[in-house]
């Protein structure tokens, strides 16, 4: 017996008969084996085999309730599957000896090695100096749900964590803002999303009261990218003034939309307007009237636009505030994270760049998490 192990029971005797009979020899102790076997009900046959070979390492303590080494797990497996061809044991029996569940044995076996839940957990756990960085920029920028946020801040180098991750930072210091209660009215499902660049053109005429008179602002904006194309302001809204800057985008961009999506105001409904569309080839769909959620994307943007830029110019001069709006429209495009698009910006999606961005940042997310999970380890290993 090899030392370091402990022996208190016996193998089966019905196995040494089975070991004889494969050897080709009987000897006079099976063979009597065999003979009381015989000669015993079945009941006591049962009683006999399940009494496996019961051996064990001291060393190895408890193999359940904690984690084990890649060692000790090696070892194990390699002792169970010594002994199964030494005597037919199960590795069913095998397990319920050592006090091991199999499927946990298969795993080892299989070598899929899986990480303690609690280890795992703490090991990722966001550092200290993390999660300040995190409730430090959220102080910053107060606007914006934590997605938006979570964008921001990887594209900008500073923290690399999950937006599950984040939300639970912010929600427990109260940083989260207050969600929109849900339109529960019933939504049309007819609109079909475009699913390329210069598909759809959504256009719209805005009134702003610039220097106590009226002026109208007219806006195109792609419905693929949510690009802002254009914008101008006039003192008169006329189907002139919208053909002029449909003609201006379509010359600058060098592409003609295949749709046009506007509401039904006399600008478009003109004979002329109507012409011009056959023309050049543009399919002119109105949005149904007194329903500005036809034009969604039109209006969200008058929405946005509004909160940022055009509340504070009525007491403007009209050279500040085409100043301020050209700003807007920069800072729109350019600048500021789409939450429909993947929380880009507008151009990037329009120039095709989505995908990569999505798995730059993943491929950050992931690097981050494994130095985190070092960082942990050093950490609990001084401590």
């Amino acid at each position: 017996m090899a030392e370091g192990f402990v022996f208190w029971s016996v193998v089966p005797r019905r196995l040494y008969s089975a070991q004889a009979e494969r050897e080709g020899t009987q000897s006079g102790r099976a063979r009597g084996t065999a003979e009381r076997q015989d000669r015993r009900p079945k009941r006591c046959d049962r009683r006999a085999a399940s009494r496996p070979l019961r051996v064990k390492k001291k060393s190895w303590g408890a193999l359940t309730g904690q984690c084990t080494s890649d060692e000790l797990r090696a070892e194990v497996v390699a002792f169970v599957l010594y002994w199964n061809n030494r005597t037919g044991i199960s590795q069913r029996d095998s397990c319920r000896l050592l006090g091991l569940r199999e499927e946990r044995f298969s795993r080892w076996r299989h070598k899929r090695v899986f990480q303690h839940k609690r280890l795992g957990h703490t090991l990722h756990k966001l550092l200290p100096e993390e999660r300040e960085l995190n409730v430090d920029f959220r102080k910053q920028n107060p606007e914006g749900g934590y997605r938006m946020i979570n964008a921001q801040l990887v594209d900008s180098g500073i923290v690399y964590v999950s937006p599950c991750t984040l939300y639970m930072v912010l929600s427990s210091d109260e940083l989260l803002l207050e969600r929109a209660k849900p339109d529960t009215r019933a939504k049309k499902s007819g609109f079909v999303q475009p699913k390329e660049t210069h598909e759809h053109w959504h256009t719209d005429f805005k009134y702003l009261w610039i220097e106590g008179v009226q002026n109208y602002l007219f806006t195109v904006i792609d419905g693929y990218s949510r690009v802002l194309l254009a914008r101008g302001l006039f003192i008169d809204a006329t189907e002139a003034k919208a053909q002029f800057v449909i003609e201006r985008v379509c010359n600058r961009m060098q592409a003609t939309p295949k749709n046009t999506i506007s509401g039904n105001c006399g600008q478009y409904t003109s004979n002329s307007t109507s012409m011009y569309f056959n023309d050049n080839r543009i399919t002119y769909v109105r949005t149904s009237p007194n329903y500005p959620q036809s034009n969604g994307k039109q209006e969200r943007y008058y929405k946005t636009s509004k909160d940022a830029t055009l509340k504070r110019i009525t007491k403007s001069t009209r050279k500040e505030a085409l100043e301020a709006i050209e700003k807007h429209m920069y800072e729109y495009n350019n600048v500021r994270l789409h939450s429909t698009i993947g929380y880009v910006t507008p151009m990037q999606k329009l120039r095709g760049e989505e995908p990569a961005i999505t798995a730059k940042r993943k491929a950050l997310a992931r690097e981050a998490a494994a130095s985190r999970a070092l960082i942990n380890q050093q950490r609990m290993y001084i401590n």
